[in-house]
């Protein structure tokens, strides 16, 4: 089923291919379950700029639980480049992968739906923080295992990535978050939160019922409300995570499963990407892909070092709750440089891999 949660205005919507199916939609939207709070969003590539592969973007720890409002700008500047992007959320979680395996089956119907209507595109992959760690995963323990695990993926962008344990990758975590945990799990707040979501659910339903009763005067307005409303309920995954966190802290979780060292062999021994990009930040204290050279021995790897931190990928979409199509806020002049030089090398990586795949068919 496909929801539409509103179109801000960073890229629109692609044209018709020749004899495929027309889009339904312009901008971001949502393709998702009714019964699932899971969603993967979608910005598509200007009209005039034909599609030329599809890129599946996770963001890292915390932020990628929203990554089409902490990653705006990013995307959708990659889509303004011909590639159809896909930014799938997901709440973090110490079982890595029961989360790839809730990324693999949100991002699933995406990916159909996106090949049903342009045909068969190359996959990319591009992750931040965590979500590089997932995009390695992945590629090394589900490739091949059916569904679009099996389709083979042209290349990773991987930035910052992170493989760190738990009391490093969280600070305090040992002397502070793991004992908090024990009185939030048994606290109110998990019950409250929830309640939260469900008052949220059930106000998006009293407009569409109000506009069906009412007429399209209540409709129009009702309208800014209703984009306050959604709003919400898009940044409300990000407080949504916690108290399950939590409640895996509380049940004696110390530390991410894959370990760090299963991660590496796991990865040594399978990873299936045919290149890869590995991108760091001169002021990063929390990257590690120096380790991915001889991680990924086998792989077509390169490792580029930028100018910038940790969050030079974070480019939030503006605060523009009444959906008045507000453009993302100015970056300072610095931040914005280093984050154009992410940009132009990702758009060269995947420029390079798709002329080299490119070479490769016609060779055969």
């Amino acid at each position: 089923m496909l929801v539409l949660l509103g179109v801000h205005g960073y890229a629109p919507g692609i044209a018709p291919s020749a004899g495929r199916r027309a889009p339904r939609a312009h901008g971001w939207r949502s393709l998702r379950a009714c019964a699932s709070a899971d969603a993967s969003y979608i910005v598509r590539p200007p009209p005039s700029t034909p599609p030329r592969a599809i890129v599946h973007f996770l963001g890292g720890a915390f932020v990628g639980a929203a990554p089409q409002l902490a990653y705006a700008r990013l995307l959708s500047e990659l889509a303004a480049d011909g590639l159809v992007v896909v930014a799938t959320p997901y709440q973090l979680s110490f079982d890595y992968l029961a989360l790839c395996e809730r990324v693999l089956a949100d991002f699933e119907p995406a990916h159909a739906a996106l090949t049903e209507e342009y045909g068969a595109l190359p996959l990319v992959g591009v992750g931040h923080s965590c979500g590089a760690l997932l995009h390695v995963l992945i590629c090394s323990l589900f490739a091949g295992g059916g569904g679009v695990a099996s389709v083979p993926r042209a290349a990773n962008a991987l930035v910052s990535f992170n493989n760190k344990r738990a009391a490093d990758a969280i600070p305090f975590f040992a002397t502070l978050v793991a004992p908090v945990a024990s009185g939030v799990a048994a606290s109110p707040l998990p019950a409250a939160v929830a309640s939260a979501r469900g008052r949220l659910d059930a106000l998006a339903d009293e407009p569409a019922a109000d506009a069906a009763a009412d007429g399209a005067a209540a409709t129009a307005s009702a309208a800014p409300a209703a984009s306050a409303l959604a709003a919400a309920r898009q940044l409300f995954p990000l407080v949504e995570q916690l108290p399950e966190l939590l409640r895996e802290i509380d049940d004696g979780r110390a530390d991410f499963e894959p370990t760090p060292d299963e991660t590496r062999r796991a990865a040594g021994a399978l990873y299936a990407a045919r290149r890869t990009l590995a991108v760091r930040f001169d002021d990063d204290a929390l990257d590690e892909s120096l380790v991915l050279p001889t991680t990924l021995e086998r792989a077509d790897l390169q490792l580029n070092t930028l100018r910038g931190t940790h969050l030079t990928p974070l480019t939030p979409a503006a605060a523009d709750p009444l959906g008045l199509g507000l453009p993302p806020p100015p970056l300072p002049a610095a931040a914005d440089a280093e984050f154009s030089a992410l940009r132009r090398l990702l758009l060269r990586f995947v420029d390079d891999a798709l002329a080299a795949d490119a070479e490769e068919a016609a060779r055969e």
